[in-house]
Formats: structure tokens, sequence, C-alpha cells
């Protein structure tokens, strides 16, 4: 048979050295969890080197103070665990639990015998140790470690020897000492050696595959921010490439329609000199027009010039049929190419707002232009305009009789660089929707019931025009 004495003098030796030696080789990496482990391992090596002397020592230090610190151990095991989880006891909860396990073992010197002491200390040693064995068993699914599933089957193992043991004896236990030789006091001092052994060496273990994982989870870390960092400025090249398209898309929009007007007027003003028909009043009105078109592209490249984006000066007040008339006269040759019927209807009062009269011919002049392109090819290609007063707001309304809002441009319309059109830029829209915003007015689009599209303008009127 096992000599128990012999057996437990060399796992008193272990609980004592190993855990120095734990200390040691983490030491670098030392941590709360660390120092619990190790005051876990030097209370059991205590605990039974105090037993070990009873013969010698006072009955209360080699008794109460020898089974707290064995039940001591547990707590500090089971401590470092949690800990290492990220659920450690306070430091009030371990001191808890070292009271009830001195109050536990006062109760049973009061009023158990001997062997009734040993059972018992047995079973509550058991149950702590399944509960380490818990503990650990959590700790390995959390960090994936596999010395940390050994160390659950270690306090697994001694935790079943334990209770088992302290099921089967029952009274037969002559005496509690766990240094005699009968079967169970060896089998008990095999599995505390076992327990010294594999539990501190594993534990070892666990924390290195612990910082070996925060290791990979650190470069891990460093090449997801690294991989964010370039995507960032990924993300910001193309959006700076966007904005230059937007600018450069709104640029040529804005630049485009007065330009276009200007060239159409000084070709029709040159056929007219070159064919020696052209009166007066007319080749000068021609020039007029080019002139004022060349005016507007100054306007808007003074207002881009300022910082690559239309600087807005301070409204004015202006009158809506004003607006609207110049920019019927800068898209009448378009309607004459196309074919288009006007249809104009103005409220006989002036409707009178706040606005930059630039800008809002912008919007206009995009919309009519819109309402011309959209009834090529159709049979009938009128253009409805309708400038009116309501509810305190100045509307303008442009209908044409083309095929209506597609699903695209339902859905997505006022979207910069959006456009149905395979020549078109996709700003118009954009531009026109920015310029009401600026102006506290709106723009909408809707299809009209009898065909075609219905575009909205809609500006505060002043409260004298009200």
């Amino acid at each position: 048979m096992l000599h128990s004495q012999t057996t437990l003098i060399l796992a008193a030796f272990l609980f004592l050295a190993l855990p120095v030696m734990v200390w040691l080789a983490l030491r670098p990496a030392s941590d709360q969890a660390v120092a619990w482990w190790c005051a876990g391992g030097l209370a059991a090596g205590l605990g039974i080197v105090l037993m070990g002397l009873r013969p010698w020592l006072p009955a209360v230090v080699s008794y109460q103070v020898a089974n707290i610190c064995v039940l001591g151990s547990m707590v500090f095991w089971a401590q470092s665990l949690r800990t290492t989880q990220g659920r450690a006891w306070s430091r009030g909860q371990v001191l808890v639990w070292l009271l009830l396990g001195a109050g536990f073992y006062s109760a049973l010197l009061a009023w158990c015998s001997p062997a009734q002491r040993g059972l018992w200390m047995r079973l509550a040693l058991g149950l702590l140790s399944l509960y380490t064995a818990w503990c650990a068993f959590r700790l390995s699914r959390q960090i994936r470690s596999g010395n940390a599933a050994t160390i659950a089957v270690t306090y697994l193992v001694l935790g079943l020897t334990l209770t088992l043991q302290s099921a089967l004896s029952r009274e037969s236990i002559a005496t509690p000492s766990p240094f005699s030789n009968t079967w169970d006091a060896s089998l008990l001092a095999l599995t505390a050696l076992v327990t010294a052994m594999v539990g501190h060496f594993s534990y070892v273990g666990m924390m290195l595959d612990l910082t070996a994982n925060e290791q990979i989870q650190a470069r891990l870390a460093q090449q997801g921010e690294r991989q964010t960092r370039l995507l960032d400025l990924e993300i910001r090249r193309i959006e700076r490439h966007r904005r230059m398209a937007i600018l450069s898309g709104s640029l040529a929009h804005e630049l485009n329609q007065p330009l276009t007007v200007a060239l159409m007027n000084a070709q029709l003003a040159e056929r007219h000199w070159a064919a020696g028909a052209a009166a007066k009043p007319t080749f000068l009105e021609l020039l007029g027009q080019v002139e004022a078109g060349i005016d507007r592209t100054v306007q808007i490249l003074q207002r881009i010039r300022m910082g690559g984006e239309p600087a807005w000066p301070g409204l004015r007040e202006v009158d809506l049929h004003q607006v609207l008339e110049q920019s019927l006269a800068q898209v009448q040759t378009d309607m004459q190419r196309a074919g288009v019927v006007l249809q104009l209807d103005r409220s006989p009062v002036p409707l009178r707002c706040l606005g930059d009269e630039v800008a809002l011919s912008q919007v206009l002049v995009n919309l009519l232009r819109n309402a011309v392109q959209a009834m090529a090819g159709q049979p009938r290609r009128q253009l409805i305009v309708l400038c009116r007063a309501d509810q305190g707001q100045a509307q303008v309304l442009v209908c044409d009789t083309g095929t209506g809002l597609s699903e695209e441009l339902r859905a997505h319309w006022g979207e910069p660089l959006r456009s149905t059109r395979p020549d078109g830029l996709g700003m118009g829209l954009a531009i026109s929707r920015d310029i009401m915003a600026r102006h506290h007015g709106t723009l909408s689009l809707m299809d009209r019931p009898e065909g075609g599209v219905q575009a909205q303008l809609s500006l505060p009127l002043l409260a004298e025009a009200t």
C-alpha cells in the first residue's frame, strides 16, 4: 500500500515550492490572478505541514488553523480562476468565504466527533474542488486553452475522490488523520500529490496560453487598425474624387446654360448679319442677349472662384415674374427648335420674394430646359408655365407633356451625378434643390394625371405681397 505520510509530505513540499516557481515563471506578467493561485498553493502546503506536526503543535494550530488553510486554498484557487475570467470576487467576499470556513470548522469542533469532522471536512473540500473544476472548465471554454481543461479535470478528480470518500467511509473511520495508512488516507494523499503537480504546471501553461492569445489578439487588433486606417484613407480619397466630380459637374452645368444661350444668339445674329436682312433693333436685341449670357457666366465664375463653391450674397427683393421672363428668354431658342408651344399663365400682381436673381433664374432655366427635352419626339409638345400666389407662397409650376418620371428618377431625383439622359451630368436637379433650400423654399416633382411631369417651385412671399 502507498505510504500516505511520505506522499503527503511530498505533496506539502510541492504545494510550497511550486507556487514560488509559478510566480517566477510568470513574473513579467504576474497579476492578481497569479497571486491568488500562488496563495492557494502556499495555504494548502502550510495546512498539510501543520497537520503533520500535530504531535508537537497546539490543537488550535494543528487542527483549526491547518484546516482553515486547506479550505482557504480552495477559495484562493477559485478566486484566481474567476479573476482570469473577469468575474473576481471582491476582497470582502473572499474574507466572508474564509470566515465561513473558520466558522464551519469551529462548529465541527464543537458538535462533531473526530471521525465526523473528518467526513464533513472531506465533503466540504470535495464540494469546493468541484466548484474550482467548474471555474476552470468555464475558463477553458472562454480562452480555448487545453491547460485550463486539464486543471478542470484535475480538480474534478480531486472533488469526486473527496466526496465519494466521505460518502463511502461514514463512521468506519477510526481517526480523521490524513497521515494514517488506511486506504482512504492513501488515496487522498495520492490525489493531493497529483493535484499539486498537474495543477500548478497546467496553470503555468494556461497563463502562457492566455498571454499568447492576448498577443495574437493585440496583433490582430493592430492589423485591424491598420486596415481601418487604410480603408479610411481610401474612403477619403474616393470622397475627394466624388466631391471633385460633383464640383466639376456643377461648374460645367452652371456655365453650360448661359454660354449655350449666348452662343446660339451670337450665331443667330451672325446669320442675320450675313443675310443683310437684320433690322437694327433685332440685331441689337440679339447682341444684348449675348451680353446678358456672358454677364451671367461672369457672375457664376466670380462666385465659384471664392472657394470652390458658389459664395452666396445677401438675398434681396426680387420679382418672380421678372426672373421667369428672363429664364423663358434663355430657353426660347430651345423651344423653337424643339417645336414646343408655350402656355403661360401669370398672376396679375407682382410676386415679390427674397432671393438671388441669378440663382433663381438658374433653377427656372434648368426646369424649363428639362421639360423641353422631356417632350422630344412626342406628338404633342406643350409647355405649361403657371406663376401664382398661394397661401403666402410664390409658386411657379412647369408642366410638360412628356413620358413622365422614370422609376429611377422618381426614387433618386435630386441626387448628384444621376441622370436619365446619356449626355446628362446629373447635376441640374441637385443644384436646383440646393438653391431652393438656401432660399428657404421647396422644389418638388410629380407625375401629371394627363401625362408628363409637373415641377413646382415655392418661395415665401414678402409680407406686402400677400
